[in-house]
């Protein structure tokens, strides 16, 4: 079916406008609509962009990105006449976050001076430097005017990167999403403008206190909303990084290398514990409260979650029945029929489940955007979500976690995390190592 709007030019694919419609929040322009020429100004008159995507968040702008290089659309730059272009605008992306342990502000392209120092002030802090020239934090930074310690930019592999600031005022080969400004802390004497509101005012709708959405390797969506998601997101990291070295530990370990299976067990053992739980917690905690908020299109989806969640639980019993047979069995118990057996379990849940974690990404986490504040979140995880682990939980469950997690959601996942969860993180590591250098030596 073609799900292009009359507006929509030839050269832009029915793929292209069904994924922008899926994956983006903000408004996407083409040619016919009233608004693009305003929009499509900077670009030469002879070369205009054949869609432009008015981003809200840095979410917008990685899932722009991911479409064009997707399906070959050049969004960096105009590019040669023949190819189509899409031209990503990220002036709307407002937002600003405060990081008061590390005394920064990371504001987005569009926030200006005084959206920064009300939402520094609200911590006791205030920008280092700022411009007194009319504009946005970004093009102060940008035209050398004003400090920044860093830049966020989306590039063409589709992730947003932390970057330093260009001597030459030019972004580096991507869109900039943010900038990052150092704080200090706020004195009678700090420089203050009239329009900057006192730490009792009320923050203005454009501002946010969470962070940017996380996008991770394997993750098919990040919406924008008041909920961080950072804790679910890690989840879905870990359980699609542990498929894909189970997927290649049952194909290549020896059938007689009975150390090796072992291990296996013990790790998937850990491995499906977290996912049941993972999904459990959600169907007790999270989707019932979320049905009695949405209407029949979302609630479908919600119905559909626990539907797929009972897809996967024997598809990891028939794993754990295969590995526990290799740990066990002699070599001519355990022939090339048992391991095709076993390989073709692996690789279908892990079809099924990461079909099921983009299904979540996708659908289910928009109507969590939408129905749940930011407070109402931070609860759930905390009594239902994430619950009381036991310290033989959080030994395994922290290294676990930030196994092959960048570096900015390793940060992200620490922020204001009391001493005693680095303590367990740094403790349960050695062994969590030790583990998977066992289980995943021919991996």
């Amino acid at each position: 079916m073609d799900l292009r709007a009359p507006s929509v030019p030839p050269s832009v694919p029915p793929a292209v406008v069904a994924a922008l419609r899926r994956t983006v929040a903000g408004r996407i322009l083409y040619p016919a609509d009233p608004a693009f020429d305003a929009h499509a100004a900077d670009h030469p008159a002879a070369r205009r962009p054949d869609v432009v995507v008015v981003a809200t968040s840095e979410a917008d702008v990685v899932a722009a990105a991911r479409v064009a290089e997707a399906h070959g659309l050049r969004w960096t730059d105009p590019g040669p006449a023949d190819v189509p272009s899409m031209l990503v605008l990220a002036t709307r992306v407002d937002g600003v976050l405060v990081d008061p342990a590390a005394r920064t502000a990371t504001a987005g392209p569009g926030a200006s001076w005084d959206d920064v120092a009300a939402a520094a002030a609200r911590s006791g802090l205030a920008p280092l430097t700022r411009s007194d020239a009319p504009g946005s934090v970004a093009a102060a930074v940008l035209a050398g005017t004003a400090a920044a310690t860093a830049l966020r930019v989306v590039r063409p592999d589709g992730f947003a990167h932390l970057v330093d600031v260009p001597p030459t005022g030019v972004v580096p080969d991507g869109i900039l999403t943010a900038v990052v400004v150092p704080l200090v802390v706020r004195t009678p004497s700090t420089p203050s403008t009239p329009s900057t509101p006192s730490t009792t005012e009320t923050p203005r709708t454009t501002m946010t206190t969470t962070l940017p959405p996380l996008l991770l390797p394997g993750q098919a969506a990040a919406p924008p909303g008041p909920c961080d998601l950072t804790g679910m997101y890690v989840m879905h990291h870990g359980f699609r990084r542990d498929l894909a070295r189970f997927d290649t530990a049952v194909a290549r370990t020896p059938a007689d290398d009975r150390p090796t299976w072992r291990a296996l067990v013990e790790r998937w053992a850990r491995f499906s514990h977290e996912l049941h739980e993972h999904h459990a917690k959600e169907d007790v905690g999270l989707w019932p409260v979320l049905l009695d908020r949405v209407g029949a299109e979302d609630r479908a989806v919600l119905e559909a979650m626990e539907e797929e969640h009972g897809l996967i639980d024997p598809l990891l019993a028939q794993v754990s029945a295969g590995l526990a047979a290799f740990a066990a069995g002699s070599a001519s118990a355990v022939g090339p029929a048992e391991r095709a057996a076993l390989v073709d379990a692996v690789h279908t849940l892990r079809g099924t489940l990461d079909a099921h974690l983009s299904h979540e990404e996708v659908d289910a986490i928009r109507i969590i955007q939408a129905h749940v504040g930011a407070e109402e979140w931070a609860e759930l995880e905390a009594t239902v979500l994430r619950g009381r682990l036991s310290p033989r939980q959080m030994l395994f469950m922290l290294p676990w976690a930030t196994d092959e997690l960048p570096a900015e959601a390793v940060d992200r996942l620490f922020a204001g995390a009391p001493a005693p969860v680095r303590w367990f993180h740094a403790l349960g590591r050695r062994a969590y190592v030790r583990l998977d250098r066992r289980a995943f030596v021919h991996a």
